[in-house]
C-alpha cells in the first residue's frame, strides 16, 4: 500500500504538465544516472519539480517533490529491491506530519508524528509488530514521558524524564512483570532512586518495601 503512495505523488505530478520531460546531470563514475528530476512551468529554471534519486543499478532510491524550492509533500526512501524504507511528509522545507521507517524486511520499526520540525510523539516496534515503546515529547522534542512494553504487548515500564534531560528519569515510575502486573514502584529525583519503592512478585503480592535516601 505505502509503494502505490509513491506512484501516486508521481502521476499527480504528471498531470501538472502535458508533456513532463526528465532531465539527469548528476552521474555515478559508471556513466549511470544518480538523479533524475521532472521539472514543470519553466525547465531547470523552476524550483517547483519531482526528484528522484537511483541506485548505481537503476533502481529507485528515494523521491522528493519540490514546491518553490521546498520539500513538500511524501519523500519516500527504498530499499534496492523496492521495498520501502521511509516515509516523511513535509509542508514548506520541514517535516510536518507523519515520519515512519521499515526494516528492509518490511517491519515497521519507528513512526513520529512532527510539527514543524518538531516531534510531537512517537513509537517503535518489534518485529511482531507490537510497540516496544509510545513517546511523548516537549516543546523542544526531548522525550518528556515513555511508555514501554515486552515483546508479548504487556506493559513492562512507565515514567516521565528530567525536563532539562530526557535520559534522566524523574518524577514516579512503574516497572512491570512479562505478565503486566506491577513489579516495582517508587520515586526517581534527577535519576536517582529516592524514597519508599514498593516491590511486588508477579502475581501481584507485596514482598518488600525498600527506602531509598
Amino acid at each position: 500500500m505505502i509503494k502505490g503512495a509513491a506512484f501516486s505523488c508521481f502521476f499527480f505530478l504528471l498531470s501538472c504538465k502535458s508533456d513532463p520531460k526528465w532531465e539527469t546531470s548528476v552521474f555515478y563514475e559508471t556513466g549511470e544516472p544518480m538523479e533524475k528530476v521532472l521539472y514543470f512551468e519553466g525547465g531547470t529554471s523552476d524550483s517547483t519539480f519531482f526528484l528522484r534519486k537511483l541506485y548505481p543499478s537503476g533502481a529507485i532510491k528515494s523521491t522528493f517533490i519540490y514546491k518553490n524550492g521546498e520539500l513538500n509533500g511524501k519523500a519516500i526512501g527504498f530499499y534496492e529491491d523496492g521495498g520501502v524504507g521511509l516515509l516523511v511528509h513535509y509542508a514548506e522545507g520541514m517535516r510536518h506530519g507523519l515520519e515512519m521507517r521499515w526494516t528492509e524486511e518490511g517491519f515497521l520499526r519507528s513512526r513520529f508524528l512532527f510539527d514543524e520540525e518538531k516531534r510531537i510523539e512517537g513509537s517503535f516496534f518489534y518485529e511482531n509488530g507490537q510497540p516496544t515503546a509510545d513517546l511523548v515529547f516537549d516543546s523542544l522534542g526531548r522525550v518528556k514521558e515513555g511508555v514501554y512494553y515486552h515483546r508479548n504487548g504487556n506493559l513492562r515500564s512507565k515514567g516521565a524524564f528530567h525536563e532539562n534531560n530526557e535520559k534522566i528519569k524523574q518524577g514516579i515510575w512503574e516497572l512491570y512483570h512479562e505478565n503486566g502486573v506491577l513489579k516495582e514502584k517508587g520515586l526517581y529525583e534527577n535519576g536517582v532512586r529516592r524514597g519508599d519503592w514498593y516491590y511486588y512478585d508477579s502475581l501481584g503480592n507485596q514482598t518488600m518495601v525498600v527506602p531509598y535516601h
